[in-house]
């Protein structure tokens, strides 16, 4: 009887030890495997990161850098914004480049001019080039159209008027149509100033105004080949604020050829009122 209760014995000790070791065997596997996909999870994880870290650099790239003798080149035009940009979006004169030089004080616009530089458009360009000098502070800048072998460089006074325009080393290009168009341009706006109260209270408020200051231009000449009679018979001037990188327009008049009449133009709905009905509406 003794020897049948040792043998019992035995082999419920066996067989409590086989499932000891086959726990532990199992605890073994599992915490191994468990180590082995946390290394794996790590070292995805650390590829990961560095795979976003790249395309993270990536994206913070831009496309304007500073040379080697201080110029600083603005390549990505699309996100540079300037007044002057804005005047050649409007004359469909492509901007490749602007370079800054002189401190970021002398640009240098590197363009596809949209027209010829002949004769025929002297006056065209002298009007641009003064609307240029205005939107950029009259600072000096330079216009480069390499296409057309085009340099126009434009030297300004005082911050408030050019003083001479330069094409391709020629002082003298523009010299007799520059003349007659800024002469004419200053008849018209000393005219309207004169004439119109409230342009003239406007270049009051703003003569000592430091953060903007009144711009007042003719944005657009008769045109002889027009049928409609104000495009054909009448001049455009623009009257505004010009910020820093900005311009805000307050005004538009039209004034005739003889410059004996003078009208506000309602650009929203396209409709030339008399000075009368412009003020009467306001009311």
């Amino acid at each position: 009887m003794k020897k049948m209760v040792l043998i019992s014995l035995a082999a419920a000790s066996l067989i409590t030890l086989s499932a000891c070791t086959a726990k532990s065997n199992n605890s073994s596997t599992s915490s191994s495997n468990s180590a082995s996909n946390k290394t794996k999870a790590s070292s995805k994880n650390t590829s990961s990161s560095s795979g976003n870290s790249k395309l993270k650099s990536e994206g913070t790239s831009t496309n304007t850098n500073t040379t080697s003798n201080g110029d600083y080149v603005i390549s990505d035009v699309s996100s540079w914004n300037h007044p002057v940009k804005n005047i050649f979006g409007r004359e469909a004169i492509k901007i490749n480049k602007v370079v800054l030089q002189n401190n970021k004080t002398y640009p240098v616009f590197y363009v596809t001019l949209s027209k010829e530089l002949n004769a025929e458009n002297k006056a065209y360009y002298t009007k641009l080039m003064k609307e240029i000098a205005l939107a950029n502070g009259y600072w000096d800048y330079e216009v480069i159209d390499s296409s057309k072998g085009a340099d126009i460089k434009v030297k300004c006074k005082n911050k408030n008027a050019i003083e001479s325009i330069t094409y391709n080393k020629d002082s003298n290009y523009f010299t007799v149509s520059s003349a007659q168009v800024l002469s004419k341009e200053q008849e018209l706006v000393n005219y309207l100033t004169s004439n119109v109260s409230e342009v003239k209270s406007f270049v009051d408020v703003h003569a000592n105004n430091t953060t903007s200051k009144a711009s007042i231009y003719v944005e657009r000449y008769p045109d002889e080949t027009s049928t409609n009679t104000y495009e054909k018979s009448y001049y455009i001037i623009y009257v505004g604020e010009a910020f820093s990188d900005h311009t805000v327009n307050t005004y538009r008049f039209a004034i005739n050829k003889d410059t004996n009449e003078i009208l506000y133009y309602d650009t929203a709905n396209d409709k030339y009122e008399t000075l009368a009905e412009w003020r009467s509406s306001k009311k």
